[in-house]
Formats: C-alpha cells, structure tokens, sequence
C-alpha cells in the first residue's frame, strides 16, 4: 500500500501522539505499508510548523508581559531561547522518521514532466486547478502526484504494496472533496483521472478516522451500550468543559461571524459559567488493536450539546440588550483503553463545534413591511 498525506493532515497533530494518529502509525508499521510525501508537502509543512513555533513564542512572552502588568512585583521570566530553525529541521527529522519515509525514495521531487502536467492543468482549468486562487497550484501539483503514485502501482505487477492500492488523505474539501457536505467522497473530474488505472484501488480520506475505523478489530464485549454507559458514569463532561474553555475562542468566533450585526456585551462570562452540558448520542464506534506497544483503544464519537443564554443586543436598533438560548453542538472524540475485560480512563481527544442555524440569532421584524403591494 501506498499513502499520500496532504499539509493539513499534519495540521491536527503535528507529532503524531494523539491515539488516532498512533493507530495509523501502527498499521504503517505492521503492514509495511509506504507513506510517500510530495516535496512540496515537506516545505509546505516545514513553513507551517516554523510559523507555529514563531506563534506560540509570541503568544508566551506575550502572556508573560501581560501578567507582570497586574502585579505589583513582577516576575523574572526567563526570556525563550528557541532556535527556531533547529526546531524546524529537527521535527521534519523526526517526523520523517515516525513515518517511516526513507529520503529520497519516500519523497517525490519536482520532474520537468510532473511540472508540463500541472501546467497543461493550468491552462485547460481542470481540477484542481480552476484558476480561482493561488493555491490550486500547490494542490494541482499533489495531485499530479498522486498520479504518479498511481501509475508506478499500476506498474508493479504482484508488487509489495499494490494488493490494498494508494491511499490518499487530504482535509482540503475545496480542491479535492466531492463538496462541503460530502468532504470524503472524491470529486468526480478526479475520480475520471483514475479510470486509466482500473486495476489499483484507490482510497481517499479526509482524516484518519475512517482510515483506522476500515481496519479496525471488533471485540464481542465492546459494545455501543458498554462504550456509552462507561462515558456517562466517568467524568467525560468534566473534560469537555474543560476544553471547551480552552478553545472557547473559537467557539466565539462563529458565533461572533454568524450574527455580524449584533453585539455580545457578556458573551465570554456567559459562555465560562454555563456548564449545562449533555450527551445527546453516539455516531461512530471502534476498536483499534496496537501491535508495538501492545495495547487496544476504543474510538467513540460523541453528539454533545450544551445550552447557553446568551445577552445581545441590535446597535442599529437600539442599545437595550435581549436574551437568547443557543444550542451549542458539538462532535467530540473520546479514546478509552481496554484491558483485561475492562475500560479506562475516557480521553478527550477532539471537540468540533457544529456550524448551522442553531448559532444564528433571528431577529424580530422592525420597520414597515409590505402587503399586498402597501405598506404596512
């Protein structure tokens, strides 16, 4: 098997440690399957982690800054000696290794024939390349790639990794996916380009969660009903909070930018002191046995909700501030271990915030409206 991963995939996890990316790791390992990366992925990754480096440093000497501000004495904080260049090198090092790709076989450079492919691309605006950002390029020459990919096992007559295809994963909906709704159903212009290689089976992800959930091992005694009532008596309502208020920010956003003609005078105290929190159902459930180290993992999807009054007001209207209740939907992903007939302890490991009309304020009507061709 070959496997192509896209920038974003790197995005989620940048070292490989959550239990979703470990379990693809794992299954890398154990079947000796072949991660190929396009160069352009390696420098596109390579800036993007410095980027996140230079970031998160500015945001501590930040924080650091600010503190001081509210005390009377403030603290000697030690100023970061980061080599940010080091780090960068030293993560693609690693990471290189982690997946197992061994340069330069497990990297594919730019061909002058590669390169003549995007272009002609380019120029007939065939996708990904509709000629709308400057982007596409980047994404017409992964999937030139992955062509190519597609051809050598096609090539490989009982080769080593041909018998399970290639395997590409790409959270990039707009370049890639079918559309928004459907983001891992490949786009049909791409699904023509692999009609002239009928015998390799083609994969396409848009995240590692159906990946591992297609090679997953059942066991009788995990059951949906077990999985659900471990949750509901742990303290996994207690962790999603917590990490709803980490990344309430976000949270903030949407509904800041679904609501651009209002104003929230309260809404980060509003949103911190709500606690009212409830699993709705569960989506999807599986098990992952490990090989090195030994050890099983159960993934579970959860529906969660939680529900917040909220304080707002129209500024074109008037300034008198009115209440309404948001439903908050959440797609939160919890890892369990199981061992010995038991479950562990409930893991958090990703918590989405649902967008849609739950988090879009309607507006009573103001002004005159017209009837039957008058106003009134």
């Amino acid at each position: 098997m070959y496997i192509i991963l896209d920038t974003n995939i790197f995005f989620k996890d940048w070292l490989f440690r959550k239990d979703l990316s470990q379990a693809f790791v794992d299954y890398v390992r154990k079947t000796r399957a072949q991660v190929i990366l396009p160069k352009i992925i390696i420098e596109e990754v390579r800036a993007n982690y410095r980027k996140e480096l230079e970031n998160k440093a500015s945001e501590y000497e930040r924080a650091c800054r600010e503190l001081n501000q509210l005390r009377a004495e403030p603290l000697d904080f030690t100023k970061l000696d980061l080599d940010i260049e080091h780090e960068v090198n030293s993560y693609v090092y690693d990471i290189l290794i982690e997946l197992g790709i061994d340069e330069p076989k497990g990297v594919i450079g730019y061909s002058a024939e590669l390169l003549e492919k995007v272009a002609n691309r380019a120029i007939y605006k065939r996708k990904p390349f509709t000629g709308n950002t400057e982007r596409e390029f980047k994404d017409t020459l992964i999937w030139e790639t992955v062509l190519e990919i597609v051809a050598l096992a096609a090539k490989s007559e009982h080769g080593e990794f041909t018998d399970e295809g290639v395997v590409f994963f790409s959270s990039d909906y707009k370049a890639f996916s079918f559309s928004k709704d459907k983001p891992d159903l490949l786009h049909t212009e791409l699904q023509k380009d692999l009609e002239a290689f009928p015998n390799v089976k083609f994969h396409y992800y848009n995240d590692f969660n159906k990946f591992v959930e297609a090679h997953h091992s059942p066991i009788a005694a995990v059951t949906r009903e077990a999985v659900l009532a471990h949750v509901v008596a742990s303290d996994f309502l207690a962790k999603f909070n917590d990490d709803f208020l980490i990344n309430i920010d976000e949270v903030v956003d949407q509904i800041e930018r679904l609501n651009p003609l209002l104003e929230f005078p309260n809404l980060y105290n509003e949103l911190e002191t709500n606690d009212s929190s409830e699993i709705r159902n569960q989506t999807r459930m599986f098990v992952y046995l490990y090989k090195n180290p030994v050890r099983t993992i159960v993934f579970q999807r959860l529906k969660v909700r939680k529900l917040t009054e909220i304080t707002y007001y129209n500024p074109l209207v008037s300034i008198e501030t009115s209440k309404v209740l948001l439903k908050l939907n959440f797609l939160v992903d919890v890892t369990i271990p199981y061992e010995n007939g038991s479950f562990g302890e409930v893991s958090v490991d990703n918590a989405d915030l649902v967008p849609g009309n739950d988090l879009f304020i309607r507006l009573p009507r103001v002004g005159p409206r017209i009837v039957r061709g008058r106003f009134s």
